[in-house]
């Protein structure tokens, strides 16, 4: 028993392990970089190298032979990657051209992606299944439809552009090879691959039909019943009506392609695929039952609403990374209604995440944060002696510091302590009416001001907030490294300090507080205008002369910016 316990653990924690690969590999994206890299191959098709030299080596110099007959400026395709993947989902096969990573492909941008397990279903079938699906994927190369896309209806965007305001065209990301096109256009797209693999099959087999098992397998009646076939085995991957067009409009296409007089118009070059397909599109639909048509109508109508929901989804998201968070909220709110009423509910899910960090962030009412201080200030010293000014001089004083601050969005008031030290130590002359220096005094001081602010002239927007700022409060004043000179009277160099004290200061100012919550030196800013009033009280052995009084009053400018996160944030109770 005690060795069994520790097996099972080992086999438990390697199932773990494998299914934990396993969910992450599903949900590796079907790209160039993942591609190119390896983190989605498979270990591939049994017959591998044959589906690599049918594709090379048979198929592709059929069409460089065309492309030459017909005196194109194209140069010949070297040849196409063929590689096993596990991401292409449902499609079984999807074409890719890789631009970028090229030359970590041998200089051979084309892409055919194939799932092992779909392809060896439907070879078990009939070989020449396989052979369609490479083919076909090979049409779309050749044809450069090696895009991801999207089902769009361009007077449906026209549409969008007048009836939702601030519109703006559906979000293509760099990161997914993706164009816009209607339905019409997608389904033509697919029925010209079609076109490419029954062309494909068609010349192999004219070329080589003397040959009887060749004759034999690759008969125009036989490349007939291969879509059918395919949908025997896989049946859902005909349930896409918004980018394919239905089995059986695409096995009427391909009938009517293999007809006597439309085949001997495409091989003569007399016809182009892609002009075919565009030619006989419509007549594909004859062959839908009123059922099916109507199922097909309400699919396409359910993905144009489908991408106004991505649409307003996309523009919610590109003004939450601008910070316009009010109006974020209202394109997520409208693009969560879409996806809710038409049943996505992975989309709609992801939208209510996204919804509940606007929302989180429109909840703040207030919040203390700290800023940097800097005041760079023009100082005015007054001292008085039995009612008789005593000529002093001026100087000029920067300091650098810490704010705390409560802030609110909801209301004008809000409350801060600044903590500032002198940046160089500040002093000033006494002189005589010949200017002739007396007395010097010099120090760095520690200064404490805990004051109250009100909000005034300001406007709120759905990211920020802008107003003037008048403040008022007290300030304390503590003298570090105290030094007096009297170059009269030497001797009473000792014995005098500068004592704490207590005065006021008031400014004026702008200022700008973001609700975006992440660190951001902008998010809460202000320049003011400052003034101050700090006694200067003085401890001395020998007795001072009756009203005796020094002060000094500073005039400057102020400047802080925010630094670290938002703390004690109160939310409203609504939200």
């Amino acid at each position: 028993m005690e060795k069994i316990i520790p097996s099972s653990c080992k086999v438990i924690i390697i199932l773990l392990f494998f299914s934990f690969s396993v969910c992450s590999q599903v949900r590796m994206a079907c790209n160039c970089e993942s591609v190119t890299k390896g983190f989605v191959s498979q270990d591939g098709f049994a017959n591998q190298d044959e589906i690599v030299s049918w594709v090379n080596f048979r198929f592709l110099p059929l069409f460089n032979e065309m492309a030459q007959k017909r005196h194109s400026k194209t140069p010949p395709i070297k040849g196409i990657n063929v590689i096993p993947v596990f991401c292409v989902g449902g499609n079984g096969a999807v074409a890719k051209k890789c631009e970028k990573e090229k030359a970590s492909l041998n200089g051979n941008p084309f892409l055919i992606l194939y799932d092992d397990y779909f392809i060896n279903k439907i070879e078990k079938n009939n070989a020449l299944n396989v052979l369609f699906v490479l083919a076909h994927e090979m049409g779309h190369l050749l044809s450069n439809h090696y895009h991801n896309t999207i089902p769009v209806d361009v007077d449906y965007e026209a549409y969008l552009k007048k009836t939702v305001k601030g519109y703006k065209p559906v979000f293509i990301s760099k990161d997914v090879e993706t164009q816009k096109m209607t339905v019409r256009e997608r389904h033509i797209e697919e029925l010209t691959a079609d076109a490419f693999a029954v062309w494909f099959l068609r010349m192999y087999y004219e070329k080589n039909k003397k040959d009887p098992n060749i004759a034999k397998k690759f008969d125009p009646d036989k490349i007939n019943d291969v879509l059918p076939q395919i949908k025997s085995v896989f049946p859902s991957m005909f349930n896409q009506e918004t980018t394919h067009p239905s089995c059986e409009q695409r096995t009427y296409f391909v009938k009517k392609l293999n007809d006597f007089d439309n085949w001997s118009q495409v091989s003569n070059f007399k016809k182009t695929l892609g002009g075919f397909a565009s030619e006989f599109i419509d007549s594909t639909l004859t062959v839908l039952t009123q059922e099916e048509a109507k199922q097909m109508g309400l699919a396409v109508e359910r993905a144009k609403e489908k991408t106004e929901g991505d649409a307003l989804r996309i523009k919610g998201l590109d003004l939450f990374r601008k910070n316009y968070f009010e109006e974020a909220k209202v394109n997520l709110q409208a693009s969560r209604e879409i996806y809710t009423r038409l049943i996505f509910p992975e989309d709609s899910a992801k939208v209510t995440a996204e919804l509940k960090e606007v929302e989180e962030i429109l909840s703040v009412r207030s919040f203390m944060h700290f800023s940097i201080l800097g005041n760079s200030s023009f100082a005015n010293y007054q001292l008085k002696s039995e009612g008789q000014n005593i000529n002093a001089t001026n100087a000029i004083v920067g300091q650098l510091g810490l704010r705390l601050g409560r802030y609110s969005y909801d209301s004008p008031f809000g409350l801060e302590v600044d903590a500032t030290y002198d940046l160089e130590a500040w002093q000033f002359d006494t002189y005589s009416n010949d200017r002739k220096s007396l007395e010097r005094f010099k120090t760095s001081t520690i200064t404490v001001q805990p004051k109250l602010t009100y909000r005034f002239l300001s406007f709120s927007k759905s990211n920020k907030i802008q107003g003037f700022v008048f403040s008022a409060g007290a300030s304390w004043m503590k003298p570090i490294k105290f030094e007096y000179l009297n170059f009269q009277v030497p001797a009473q160099n000792l014995g005098i300090r500068l004592k704490p004290s207590w005065g006021f200061t008031v400014g004026i100012g702008f200022e700008n507080i973001n609700r975006k919550p992440t660190l951001n030196i902008w998010g809460l800013c202000r320049v003011a205008i400052v003034s101050s009033y700090q006694p200067l009280v003085f401890d001395i052995s020998e007795p001072l002369p009756q009203n005796y009084s020094a002060a000094a009053w500073t005039v400057g400018l102020s400047a802080s910016v925010g630094i670290l996160p938002k703390f004690l944030i109160k939310r409203k109770l609504d939200n």
